[in-house]
């Protein structure tokens, strides 16, 4: 299994209310961490080199496994579990409502 490479961008500042704002993840075409680490000087001379897109940190992460999840289903069975969930309570309170 290859190793792979990530970036996390940090910009200075972000915004009122959003989540990850100023915050970007690259995937970087690397062989080594120090092929990482010219990758990033690279994005930082090409993109990120004036006062408005400057950034204030770049942190390189070694990747040796990662997963996808299924969202589609995985978002099913919470709706599912939640459905469930509220028809019990439902059943209680109406059992909890008819009790002399």
């Amino acid at each position: 299994m290859s190793t792979k490479y990530i970036a996390v961008l940090r910009q200075s500042g972000g915004c009122d209310y959003t989540i990850g704002c100023g915050i970007e993840v690259v995937k970087l075409d690397a062989e080594s961490m120090d092929d990482a680490q010219r990758e990033c000087e690279a994005l930082l001379e090409n993109n990120y080199w004036d006062v408005e897109s400057r950034l204030d940190s770049i942190t390189v992460h070694e990747v040796t496994r990662s997963s996808e999840m299924d969202l589609n289903r995985t978002c099913k069975e919470i709706a599912k579990r939640k459905k469930d969930e509220l028809r019990e309570d439902e059943e209680k309170r109406h059992v909890r409502n008819s009790l002399p």
